[in-house]
């Protein structure tokens, strides 16, 4: 990646993809909104996506982290020479990526998705393309670009409405439960939930595992604020043994 944005220098293409992710997934897709931006850049072959994964979650408190690796974004060189009839006509650009989602408690990748296209660079191959521009965005590139995103969030609504809603405990006080879920991830007063909590199991091999162990009393939603919201036993049994970083689903 970084070599092939030397043509044009959009090193910043990054950058500005995240930006532009967060806002087609935010309009398009009122029951997913993406909260934070990590600003940093990784190897996605090399990272241990699951450590990442639930660092980010715990410090976001968001139930899951998406990945958006660009995969290739090189210039067709060739094909102009050998199938343009015009000197004049544009070169043809590739812009490939995947999309990873992954589950903020566990660390498992729960869904990847890869996407292809090609579309003219309507640029010389020595200019400087401003990727931050309304210029770039509205011009062939850009808009493939923006089509491929509303394709990929389209995607990924589909798949993440299958999902269960899954949230952290922040605090425990007087019986009552707060977790990071709240009207923003359509948490209603009376939704019933139930209370886990998730350890992480080596076998002799050193090969992990991750149990998943279920609390006997189910939760009930009492209050529900922006992001946050208040729990209480259905049966109004005492919750003495449950502890922040806690996780609730609902049911």
């Amino acid at each position: 990646y970084e070599g092939q944005a030397a043509t044009g220098h959009i090193h910043r293409l990054g950058e500005q993809l995240a930006y532009r992710l967060q806002d087609t997934i935010n309009t398009l897709t009122p029951s997913m909104q993406v909260a934070h931006i990590e600003p940093f850049v990784f190897d996605w072959h090399t990272a241990n996506i699951a450590t990442q994964a639930k660092s980010l979650a715990n410090k976001t408190n968001t139930q899951y982290v998406m990945f958006v690796v660009i995969e290739d974004i090189s210039i067709d060189e060739q094909k102009k020479k050998t199938f343009s009839l015009h000197k004049s006509d544009p070169y043809l650009r590739a812009f490939n990526f995947s999309l990873h989602l992954v589950n903020g408690a566990t660390g498992e990748t729960l869904y990847t998705n890869q996407y292809q296209s090609t579309a003219p660079w309507q640029h010389d191959i020595t200019e400087t393309v401003d990727v931050g521009s309304l210029d770039f965005w509205r011009g062939t590139y850009g808009q493939n670009i923006e089509r491929m995103l509303q394709t990929s969030t389209l995607d990924l609504e589909e798949f993440a409405m299958c999902q269960p809603t899954m949230g952290r405990v922040l605090a425990v006080a007087d019986n009552q439960l707060q977790i990071n879920l709240g009207r923003t991830h359509q948490v209603q007063a009376g939704d019933q939930l139930t209370l886990f909590k998730v350890k992480q199991l080596s076998d002799p091999f050193g090969q992990e595992y991750r149990q998943f162990i279920l609390h006997p009393t189910t939760l009930v939603v009492r209050q529900v604020y922006s992001n946050t919201a208040t729990l209480a036993a259905l049966d109004n049994s005492l919750l003495g043994d449950v502890q922040p970083n806690d996780y609730v689903a609902r049911q």
